[in-house]
């Protein structure tokens, strides 16, 4: 169907010459001559239009003269015979209608011809000033404009038969479209410029050279010779056969895809766009061109090559296609990519995408890909990674995007946002670990709050001479999300910010021990940005305070035959220097003494002392003890299960305003094999009601249990706000340096950069850590009612290890608790030694507990008869707990 192109009818006639008609007319002094206009619909439409102005139903010669502008399109007219009475006419139009043939020579006035639109098969034009002839639609075989002057012609042509087209004198166009004709040559060599454009596409073209000109459109020929006008900006030789093509210097945007170019020489070129898709190029070297600069209709499309090599400046395009080729590697870190990025289908092993924080797509289907690392694509909305050999995934960048992973078999690790991790692993292989731990900061731009803490010990204000305040935590809050972290070492904190508006707040364990200044502050940003703003805390005595702390907990399991390392952690909570000594009681029957970090400053038979001095305010010391644990047969024997029973005391206490903590028990369980990563209350799995709302302290080991080194690990806990107190939570010790980090209720223990190598020796022992943190339970726990605690711990990209529960029982002991087993049967009670257990049921484990609730010594049985040696014990009351198949019974039993 033919486009319509018919515009307003107009009818301009000269008013001089109409007024000189109607003097005429009036006087009656010429008989007027008729024009011969043979189609009726023609004379209808000038008689509508008011050609025939003295309305006798003909057209006379001097009506004819008087018109200038005539349009007569879509009028159903076959035949335009009397046009060439109309002798003053400059402008015709008569598109859309039925025209087999016209003839408009000698015109002299005319200077534009609109006829398309009808079914032309000639044309005369000769003897016009034509400077613009639209003669498209047609069925032109050949177009001669001999006789046109010498002036530059708009000359559209499109959509007609034409084999032959004849530019007679003319040496230049202002826009010429010959485009889906016939043509099998186009001469131009006598047109200098076409200066608005040249369009000569869907042709028979075999070779063109183009003159000065705009923009070139030769698609769809059968070139394969093109030689372009350096000049030349826009240029489209798509679909033709050409094997090379320069176009060094050019403007504008190049499409010469669907060609069979071996070799492109765009050097020195600058384009708002290139298309050389479907080509037979193996190399593309951009680095001496310009391509884009505009950020949404700029790009780069080399598609369907066999490229091996691709090079190219800094840049900023939006989009990027380089899929179905030969690439092996990809850089792209030196251009600015705002829409999409298609690399599917190549060999590529390496792709490195920079610093692309605009691009919302990606694909990169179907390549040989090991590794992707989208970190810092922060607007990216999806990625398709599918058919690749992925073992790695980094998406870690703030957003929310769509991953299409599948066909990866060995993808071992995905890095992602913490929001994402629960969508992409319930379609992650369940070899596939989704954390987000690949680093340590925020995904997406963030900012940073930092600085360090001090202790203004001698009161004259904190300066660099002031030591730093380690482990002092430092809430944080946004009015919507809390948190926390902790000082390090050194004193020094810092927090990833995403949000513009902080509120900091240091937290002291004892607030009236302290003053801090500020007590709060503000802190605010004007964007996400990489921004850093730093915040120091001093801290300052208040009055006179003297409080001592001291914990004992161990490092590895105790095993039998086997050394055992243990550590004392003691640390000076008040406000004045303190010196003194710390002591540790335990059964040297059951174990030797090895070594300890600082020496030991005396030892009497089952107790070791070290003297310390000048221990600081706030200020942690550790002593890093080992002792060697008997085996099974040695005298008395250490089996599984055995209780090694540890009290640590430090001194002095006698002013200290809160004693409890001067003195710690640890009871612990030997076993037979280790788990090398744990989590343990040291208090036990029982506590009296009495200590609900107290302190619970916790351990948590980690090892290496791996043949490669571990960067870094993170311990990452959930706490039960309902049981915990998370406002009160301290991190004491730790083996290594630790970034603690709380957000809402959980817990992360970032040990970055810890380097635990890997399992060697006999028997096998990896790189190993540990920390110590307490947390008080809430007030509200009722009477036998238990608390939990257990960690994730990442090593690397690996599946996180989940510890066991660490398990906590409040309530009161005695013979009516959990009686459900009552043929257990406990004699002879009182007793100076042996005790004796019986049940009709297997009994399972024997638990021995203090009046305090603590627990001394466990044995796992597995017969319905058992006996339990209380000759170590010192006289008094204690319980056992006896679980057997049925059931379990507490029973309470006096030794003499």
């Amino acid at each position: 169907m033919k486009p319509n192109n018919s515009r307003k009818r107009t009818l301009n006639i000269n008013p001089m010459k109409k007024l000189f008609i109607l003097l005429l007319l009036f006087s009656g002094v010429i008989n007027a001559q008729i024009v011969n206009i043979p189609n009726a619909n023609f004379k209808t439409k000038l008689i509508s239009l008011g050609v025939d102005t003295n309305n006798d139903g003909q057209i006379q010669n001097i009506e004819a003269l008087a018109i200038t502008d005539l349009d007569v399109s879509s009028s159903n007219i076959s035949n335009l015979t009397g046009i060439l009475s109309f002798l003053n006419i400059t402008k015709l139009t008569c598109s859309n209608n039925a025209l087999a043939t016209l003839n408009v020579s000698n015109l002299n006035n005319l200077v534009e011809l609109r006829c398309n639109n009808n079914f032309l098969t000639a044309i005369n034009v000769g003897g016009t000033n034509l400077y613009r002839l639209d003669c498209s639609y047609n069925q032109l075989t050949i177009l001669n404009l001999n006789g046109l002057p010498n002036e530059p012609l708009f000359l559209d042509c499109n959509n007609n038969n034409l084999i032959s087209l004849n530019f007679g004198t003319l040496s230049s166009l202002s826009t010429l479209n010959c485009s889906n004709n016939q043509l099998t040559t186009l001469e131009l060599s006598n047109i200098t410029i076409i200066y608005y454009g040249f369009n000569c596409s869907n042709n028979l073209l075999a070779s063109l050279i183009t003159p000065l000109s705009g923009s070139v459109y030769c698609s769809n020929n059968q070139l394969t010779s093109l030689i372009l006008n350096t000049y030349n900006t826009d240029v489209d030789c798509s679909n033709n056969l050409l094997t090379s093509l320069g176009v060094s210097g050019h403007t504008g945007f190049l499409n010469c895809s669907n060609n069979q170019l071996t070799n492109l020489n765009v050097t020195g070129a600058s384009f708002a766009k290139l298309n050389c898709s479907n080509n037979s190029l193996s190399t593309l070297d951009l680095t001496n061109t310009s391509i884009g600069g505009n950020d949404s209709t700029s790009g780069i499309d080399c598609s369907f090559n066999q490229l091996s090599g691709f090079t190219f400046d800094n840049t900023l395009i939006s989009n990027f296609k380089c899929n179905n080729n030969l690439l092996v590697d990809l850089d792209l870190s030196g251009v600015t990519l705002t829409k999409s990025i298609d690399c599917s289908n190549n060999q590529l092993t390496n792709i490195n995408f920079g610093n692309n924080s605009k691009t919302p797509t990606i694909n990169v289907k179907n390549n040989l890909l090991t590794s992707i690392d989208i970190s810092n694509c922060f607007l990216i909305t999806g990625l398709n990674c599918s058919d690749n050999l992925l073992s790695t995934i980094f998406a870690k960048n703030g957003r929310n995007e769509y991953i299409d992973f599948t066909n990866n078999p060995d993808l071992i690790f995905i890095c992602a946002d913490q929001d994402q991790i629960s969508s992409l692993a319930s379609v992650a292989l369940s070899t596939t670990a989704v954390n987000s731990y690949c680093n340590f900061f925020p995904g997406g731009k963030y900012n940073t709050i930092a600085g360090v803490s001090r202790l203004d010990a001698d009161n004259n204000g904190c300066s660099t001479l002031d030591f730093g305040y380690s482990n002092l935590r430092i809430n944080i809050s946004d009015g919507f999300d809390i948190g926390s972290t902790f000082t390090n070492s050194t004193g020094n904190y810092k927090f990833f910010t995403q949000s513009l508006d902080y509120v900091l707040t240091p937290a002291l364990e004892n607030p009236l021990y302290f003053n801090v200044a500020p007590t709060s502050i503000a802190i605010n940003f004007i964007e996400n940005s990489y921004l850093t703003q730093n915040q120091d805390f001093c801290v300052t005595p208040n009055g006179v305070h003297n409080d001592l702390e001291v914990i004992i907990y161990p490092v590895r399991q105790a095993k039998p035959s086997f050394d055992s390392e243990y550590i004392l952690v003691y640390k000076n909570k008040g406000n004045q220097v303190v010196s003194g000594s710390v002591n540790l009681n335990f059964n040297d029957t059951l174990t030797d003494f090895v070594s300890s970090n600082p020496a030991l400053d005396s030892q009497t038979f089952n107790t070791l002392t070290w003297n310390y001095f000048n221990l600081l305010p706030l200020q942690s010391r550790t002593i890093n003890f080992t002792l060697n644990i008997n085996d099974s047969n040695e005298t008395p024997p250490v089996n599984n299960g055995a209780i090694l029973a540890f009290t640590a005391t430090i001194n002095p206490s006698e002013l200290d305003e809160v004693p409890n903590d001067n003195t710690f028990a640890y009871n612990q369980t030997v076993v037979d094999l280790y788990n090398p990563n744990n989590i343990t209350c040291l208090q036990g799995e029982n506590l009296p009601s009495s200590q609900i709302g107290t302190y619970l302290y916790y351990s948590i080991q980690f090892e290496n249990t791996g043949t490669s080194t571990v960067a870094n690990v993170v311990l990452r806990q959930t706490i039960d706000s309902n049981k915990f107190n998370l406002s009160s939570l301290q991190i004491l010790n730790s083996s290594a340096e630790v970034r603690a980090v709380i957000t809402n209720n959980v817990l992360e223990l970032i040990f970055e950069g810890i380097n635990l190598v890997g399992v060697t020796g006999n028997p096998p022992v990896g790189g190993h850590g540990d920390v110590l943190f307490k947390i008080k339970t809430n007030n509200n726990i009722a009477n036998n009612a238990s608390v939990f605690q257990k960690a994730g711990i990442y090593f690397d990209y690996n599946f996180p290890i989940v510890t066991n529960d660490a398990e906590t029982t409040f309530g009161t002991l005695n013979s009516q608790v959990f009686e459900k087993d009552n043929s257990v049967k406990v004699y002879p009670n009182p007793t100076k030694s042996i005790v004796n257990i019986e049940s009709n049921f297997n009994i399972q484990s024997i638990e021995l507990y203090d009046v305090q609730g603590r627990i001394l010594e466990t044995i796992l049985a597995t017969k319905t008869i058992s006996r339990l040696d209380l000759s170590s014990q010192a006289s008094g009351i204690y319980f056992l707990k006896i679980k057997t198949d049925k059931g379990s019974k507490v029973e309470k039993v006096v030794k003499k």
